[in-house]
């Protein structure tokens, strides 16, 4: 599959490359293709090797990998606000790349003390009100993509509380309802 995404990229560039092709927000064909070099090659690269370091970069991105997604399309925006965007896509994948990684282990060292205030409901009912309520509320398109990844990156950290937290009021619910069913048989 690298090779024939390579292949495909190659075909598609072969009149020219233009640096907005290369551009995540425009999702272009060649941005895909390289996409999919990048994404199916590692793949390719990782698989072949048979065992991996704990510490591993890779596996720690694996396991946190929607704080990945959230994190580094923050950092695109936030670079190309602050005037980066003119550096070449190269060094900017690699900007990004490098701040994600670091800005994941910032995030989860801070969530240390974000965590214990989501161990209820109620902080949950406010991050989703705030999540359908920022587009309403804010005009500024570029603020509004920066607070919803501050969300999702909250959300990333810390959905497995959530899971916990649904799956203890829904045993709630079923041991209520058990017992009425219990009642209504004898």
């Amino acid at each position: 599959m690298t090779l024939v995404a390579a292949a495909l990229l190659g075909i598609v560039s072969y009149g020219g490359v233009s640096e907005a092709d290369y551009v995540k927000y425009n999702m272009s064909m060649p941005y895909l293709l390289l996409s999919m070099t990048v994404l199916f090659g590692a793949f390719s690269l990782f698989r072949s090797i048979n065992s991996y370091a704990p510490a591993s970069p890779l596996l720690y991105v694996g396991r946190h990998s929607l704080l990945f997604l959230f994190t580094h399309l923050f950092l695109i925006l936030a670079f190309d606000r602050l005037g980066l965007g003119r550096l070449h896509i190269v060094l900017i994948w690699g900007l990004v790349l490098i701040c994600t990684y670091v800005g994941m282990h910032i995030l989860l060292w801070l969530n240390r003390f974000i965590a214990p205030y989501l161990e209820h409901l109620l902080p949950w009912g406010i991050i989703v009100i705030s999540v359908i309520a920022i587009p309403l509320v804010i005009p500024n398109r570029d603020l509004i993509i920066l607070m919803e990844a501050a969300l999702g990156m909250l959300f990333a950290m810390n959905y497995k509380q959530l899971s916990s937290l649904m799956s203890a009021s829904t045993s709630a619910r079923r041991e209520a309802a058990l017992k009425e069913v219990v009642r209504e048989r004898a």
